[in-house]
């Protein structure tokens, strides 16, 4: 299955922020990164959430960019 890469960047985008918005409010850990710059907990999981959309899954489907 093609998708173009508007549809692969929109559901990414989906998948990172469904994983914010299930985490707003909430005591969120913190990974420092380097001097001064950290992520958050909901920060890591939005993008493996993001990753996985757009990844091969166990079921041995994935997603593909159409060339330009």
């Amino acid at each position: 299955m093609l998708i173009t890469d508007e549809e692969l960047a929109l559901a990414a985008a989906r998948a990172g922020a469904a994983v914010v918005r299930a985490r707003y409010g909430a005591s969120l850990a913190r990974v420092e990164k380097s001097a001064g710059d950290f992520a958050t907990a909901a920060d890591i999981e939005a993008r493996a959430g993001a990753r996985a959309r757009t990844a091969r899954n166990a079921g041995g489907w994935s997603i593909r960019c159409a060339a330009r």
